[in-house]
């Protein structure tokens, strides 16, 4: 994949390291702005609004043709992975029953690795 990237986008290792880093960057501030976000329009529409942001992401991705675009692309997909990942396992605690909740969220954490 990585000389795909570097030949058809024509950008060096050194940018290619650059986008595919970012992801986290851009994970870690949408892991920030989740909890605002919960709390301003509740957990499962933040669910739903974090899986349409990948959604845009992925489909900008892959008709990506050119390096900014790229970049744009990762902000999304990057932003949704902090959001899915702060914001799903307290949906899942809320609305699981007691006696199934260590198994439902052992799983996520199993799925996510």
């Amino acid at each position: 994949m990585v000389t795909f990237v570097v030949r058809e986008l024509h950008v060096s290792f050194t940018r290619y390291a650059l986008f595919t880093t970012l992801t986290s960057v851009y994970a870690m501030l949408g892991s920030i702005t989740a909890g605002i976000l919960a709390d301003k329009i509740g957990r499962k529409y933040t669910i739903v609004a974090s899986g349409f942001m990948f959604l845009c992401g992925a489909i900008s991705i892959c008709f990506a043709a050119s390096y900014k675009l790229v970049i744009i692309s990762w902000f999304f997909t990057g932003g949704e992975f902090g959001i899915g990942l702060l914001n799903t396992p307290l949906h899942i605690v809320e609305i699981s029953p007691p006696s199934i909740r260590g198994f439902l969220i052992s799983l996520l954490e199993f799925m996510k690795d």
